[in-house]
């Protein structure tokens, strides 16, 4: 409808959305805009796609609820068993949601494959690795490591002739539920943006079936790592603070401060040595 679309762009021109052309009476989208297409090198047109969704965004608008019970289970559907497991019948959801999470790691990984030492584990494996980004952009930065790419059968993206023709055999792909093991063997055991999507319960589970995997083999043992990269919490505002409550909101998840790592990895007899703050605001 002419009247209602007008009415709705000029509250767009207010967000910086588009702006208005006196000339040709028109508007036109302003560089904030042109994140929402989808060849704009960091679009972002996914992510709004998929946090407006109502299956996330719905969930919000039952706040005082989630607030009031101190859990979004019952409220929010992705809150019992994840986002993925709600998405398992709902194949074009689930592209969106994949295509969000890519675009918005784009650029990070590339940090985040230089701000960590790499090169020194021989065998990286990515858990809950989604589309494999992170992993390719370490295996780029550091040509002697190899890599294993482990995630549920339906999310783990197939190889492909490119991938071959870049890694040269660098690269595997092994499917699994890393609720009920990871695979052993490994150097380096790297979860980006996996912890915080989980419960409490489920988060120390999940740990501890990594751990089964660093100690698998305890005669090399001691230098194996497992690698969490989140956001941590900090006191007073910040981005993380919003993803916390999100997740609440969302998974019954949530994002944690150093020491709420520290006692969770203690309980799965994991120990943290160190923490490493990245340009891109996420730690190590």
């Amino acid at each position: 409808d002419p009247d209602a679309l007008a009415r709705f762009l000029r509250c767009a021109a207010g967000l910086g959305l588009v702006t208005w052309q006196r000339k040709t009476q028109t508007y036109k989208l302003a560089a904030l805009g042109e994140l929402l297409t989808t060849d704009h090198p960091f679009s972002q047109r996914a992510a709004a796609q998929l946090n407006g969704a109502d299956y996330r965004y719905q969930p919000w608008g039952r706040l005082v609820e989630v607030l009031q019970q101190g859990s979004s289970r019952g409220i929010s559907p992705t809150a019992a068993q994840g986002s993925l497991a709600y998405l398992a019948d709902r194949p074009q959801q689930l592209a969106v949601f994949h295509r969000a999470m890519t675009d918005l790691s784009a650029g990070d990984n590339e940090a985040l494959a230089r701000a960590y030492d790499f090169g020194r584990f021989a065998h990286v494996i990515d858990v809950g690795c989604g589309e494999g980004t992170l992993l390719k952009s370490i295996l780029r930065e550091h040509p002697a490591a190899t890599g294993t790419l482990f995630d549920l059968e339906a999310t783990l993206p197939p190889l492909t002739a490119e991938d071959a023709r870049a890694f040269a055999g660098r690269l595997r792909r092994q499917p699994g539920d890393f609720f009920q093991a990871v695979p052993a063997g490994a150097d380096l055991y790297v979860m980006k943006n996996v912890i915080h999507n989980w419960p409490e319960a489920r988060a120390l589970q999940l740990l501890r079936t990594v751990r089964a995997a660093l100690v698998a083999d305890p005669a090399d043992g001691a230098h194996k790592r497992l690698l969490i990269i989140e956001y941590v919490l900090t006191e007073g505002p910040s981005l993380a603070a919003w993803l916390d409550l999100n997740f609440l909101v969302l998974v019954d998840g949530r994002e944690r401060t150093l020491d709420e790592y520290r006692a969770l990895g203690a309980r799965a007899g994991l120990v943290l040595t160190q923490a490493i703050a990245t340009p891109i605001g996420r730690h190590i």
